[in-house]
């Protein structure tokens, strides 16, 4: 089926109240509401859409390990933004169980503490550690640093302690879209530290049966959504099929506030990479591309719960520029 005129529907006085909707072809599946970046072809006439954020080539055969939460394959996170410090390997490090504090001299002079919501430590081995994602309470000096949790009583005074220290990118949260593999439940996670360009540790696991499975399908999301051409779908489409997206106007579109915190009248929101309307800064990052102001307040009370909710949408230009990290 050929590519339909847009079409201009006026449902208002000015062109801010203008419907501009077109049909193109869905490269995947998309769901009413969902947030979608279309592409032109050779003839400046848009073709497809897909959903925000996904457009990047899709990877197979990873390796998964459950405990270290941690994916592998060689080479395939070379262009996952790396992250604001350092990451440092440690080994031969020392535990304290009193006061969950890793020490090792001048392990940490190049590390710089952000948040407790932004650093980890990926503990991979040591007599009596229990290994996995930790969060990092704060640095003490440039030898010591303290957990929020232990990592296991029989670690206190090891000498042993191996692990990666590391935060979060400072251009935005990382998304990987799990499609497939044995024991993998597919969905959206967050990439939390990038280990290197072989391998990332994600937000939570992605099941315990896909341990050590080597047939892990995945896409990378664009964790900067700054450019391009958006839209929102105004009906469900199976992927191959047309589907009619709206790119400037009113509609209702899948929108959140990842805080939870209140979503009020003429608040922005951005894209996010798992088809989302978000209109909390830490989650679509510095320079992100506003493209929608809320109409009224949140129809639900949580408003960290994806829901469509009613929006002044333009994908095109946008909506008051960009966010560029000042408050």
């Amino acid at each position: 089926m050929a590519n339909l005129n847009p079409i201009l529907s006026t449902t208002g006085n000015g062109f801010e109240l203008n419907n501009y909707d077109v049909y193109v072809t869905a490269s995947e599946a998309v769901a009413l509401g969902d947030c979608v970046q279309l592409s032109m072809g050779s003839g400046g006439a848009f073709e497809s859409c897909y959903l925000a954020g996904q457009n990047n080539a899709a990877s197979t055969a990873a390796t998964y390990s459950h405990s270290l939460v941690r994916l592998t394959k060689t080479a395939a996170f070379a262009g996952v933004p790396g992250n604001t410090n350092t990451i440092i390997a440690l080994t031969g490090a020392t535990y304290t169980e009193s006061s969950q504090t890793i020490t090792k001299t001048n392990a940490f002079a190049s590390y710089t503490f952000t948040s407790a919501s932004n650093d980890k430590v990926l503990i991979t081995g040591g007599t009596g550690a229990t290994v996995g994602l930790y969060t990092v309470a704060g640095k003490t000096s440039a030898d010591a640093i303290t957990l929020t949790t232990s990592i296991g009583a029989g670690a206190d005074g090891q000498t042993d302690i191996a692990g990666n220290v590391g935060n979060g990118s400072a251009s935005g949260i990382q998304r990987i879209k799990v499609t497939g593999g044995t024991g993998a439940t597919a969905g959206f996670y967050n990439i939390v530290m990038k280990v290197s360009s072989d391998a990332v540790v994600l937000d939570r696991t992605i099941g315990a049966g896909a341990d050590g499975q080597t047939d892990i399908a995945f896409t990378l999301l664009d964790p900067k959504l700054e450019h391009g051409l958006f839209g929102v779908a105004l009906e469900a489409a199976d992927s191959g099929a047309q589907v009619k997206v709206r790119l400037h106007g009113l509609c209702k579109a899948f929108t959140r506030n990842t805080a939870d915190a209140a979503i009020a009248s003429m608040n922005l929101y951005a894209p996010v990479s798992d088809g989302t309307l978000d209109s909390d800064a830490a989650t679509y990052g510095i320079n992100a591309k506003f493209v929608a102001r809320a109409v009224g307040t949140a129809a639900v009370s949580t408003t960290a719960t994806r829901a469509l909710r009613l929006v002044q949408f333009n994908g095109i230009s946008g909506i008051a520029g960009t966010y560029a990290g000042g408050t």
